[in-house]
């Protein structure tokens, strides 16, 4: 018998995110919940930070991390299925952006300047090569403007520049970085020149996508219903064919990817092999 979730209201909800065995969320007054085999899979708020207004909350595979009013990031790690107490990093200003990946996270702070901790085994954190970076670090910094968007996958990450290009660095065993070279990356290159103008990104174990500003949906890495497993057609990012219209926004977990249309908010999911 599987588990089953149990709805539960908690007033309007404002953001949602989930790892590999929790969910957590954020309600219209910015309290935020967690949903996991600790609290009977229904939604309970957090008592350590039930006073915190939260405007951003992302889930890794097994951690959280947000964002909250006076832009202080907050992070919480789960071991042996169990979270720890959250931590408020206060050391670190003007936290923009956070993504978090398998043992990694990303935060774009102060605006326009990208940094991270934990795994950099894969030269996800830039090359450092490291198994475990316990302090922040400073991996890049745009000459002008802010990131637009930064994404986590197991051991890879993608950020978006100001003008939208997007760059990306770690390992690429399932081309997930969108070239063919197949060896981890500790210098984030940037895809190739014909793609739009990027306005999102996420990224799953073996897989990235991204949105462009009209509303198409791209891809690159293993994803099983939309490509052949020929090293060739999955090595550079391709459009989406088999969604027709414009698309709102993406969402990528370890093994699936959601895609939301402007029409209804349909959800088109893709298996990860």
């Amino acid at each position: 018998m599987t588990d089953q979730l149990t709805p539960a209201r908690i007033g309007r909800y404002k953001t949602i995110a989930s790892g590999v065995s929790f969910s957590i969320a954020t309600n219209e007054n910015g309290t935020l919940y967690l949903s996991s085999k600790e609290t009977s899979n229904v939604f309970e708020p957090i008592d350590e930070v039930k006073d915190e207004f939260f405007e951003k909350i992302v889930a890794g595979e097994h951690n959280w991390a947000a964002i909250d009013s006076e832009g202080i990031l907050w992070t919480c790690i789960q071991k042996n299925g169990v979270f720890n107490i959250p931590k408020r990093m206060t050391e670190l200003e003007d936290v923009r952006k956070v993504a978090c990946g398998k043992d990694f996270t990303l935060i774009e702070a102060p605006a326009g300047v990208l940094k991270g901790w934990g795994s950099d085994e894969y030269l996800q954190l830039g090359g450092i090569g490291s198994t475990n970076v316990p302090s922040v670090i400073e991996i890049a910094e745009m000459e002008e403007g802010e990131f637009t968007d930064l994404a986590a996958g197991s051991s890879h990450s993608l950020v978006v520049d100001s003008s939208g290009s997007i760059f990306t660095g770690g390992l690429n065993s399932r081309c997930q970085l969108g070239d063919s070279h197949m060896v981890p990356q500790g210098k984030f290159t940037e895809l190739p020149r014909y793609l739009p103008q990027i306005k999102q990104v996420a990224a799953g174990e073996n897989y990235s996508i991204a949105l462009d500003v009209k509303g198409k949906v791209w891809y690159w890495g293993c994803l099983k219903h939309v490509q052949t497993p020929k090293v060739e057609d999955r090595q550079l990012p391709r459009g989406l064919a088999n969604i027709s219209g414009r698309c709102a926004a993406i969402a990528a977990g370890r093994h699936h990817a959601a895609v939301l249309d402007e029409e209804g908010g349909a959800l088109v999911l893709l298996v990860n092999w």
